[in-house]
């Protein structure tokens, strides 16, 4: 696969036209053996990734659905807002974006860290469930048809339970 960098427009604030966050690292995630608010946050499936509960365990984070629903809501983690779900799925798929703010800025993010669920491909789920024909499969055709079927898109993205943390990083 090819490396590619997402250019998207974007916002500080919600608004009708972007009312999709693109989420900081949470501070209550946390990775077995890691301080919590460490740079050096894994990105592994053997190292247990979540939050710690009432006796200390670390236990698994919100998934992609609960996350979309408003699990993290009032957390102040939004760095900043683009068009839709599948914009940000995207995103989050090659792990970094330049986001052009309403005046001009252009924010770079970076994948900071994930909440420790498993990636599952969502093109593979359409497939499956005949949604999609396999030679048809893209991702420009993946976004056709969430636009067309938004209800079944959030059920669909919810298979996928992993969900990607950003951080700003510079222009260079």
């Amino acid at each position: 696969t090819g490396y590619y960098e997402p250019i998207v427009q974007g916002s500080r604030f919600p608004s009708p036209e972007f009312p999709v966050p693109l989420y900081r690292r949470p501070r209550d995630l946390e990775a077995q053996g890691y301080k919590p608010g460490s740079s050096g946050f894994p990105n592994s499936k053997t190292v247990p990734i979540g939050r710690r509960n009432d006796k200390g365990e670390i236990v698994p984070y919100p998934d992609r659905g609960q996350i979309e629903a408003g699990a993290l809501d009032g957390q102040r983690l939004e760095i900043c807002w683009v068009r839709d779900w599948f914009e940000a799925l995207s995103i989050q798929i090659q792990g970094s974006a330049r986001i052009i703010l309403e005046d001009g800025v252009v924010l770079r993010i970076n994948y900071d860290s994930f909440n420790g669920h498993q990636y599952s491909a969502i093109g593979r789920v359409l497939v499956e469930r005949k949604e999609i024909p396999r030679d048809e499969m893209s991702m420009q055709r993946i976004r056709d048809w969430m636009k067309v079927n938004p209800n079944k898109a959030a059920e669909v993205r919810a298979t996928n339970r992993s969900f990607v943390f950003f951080r700003i990083t510079g222009l260079d």
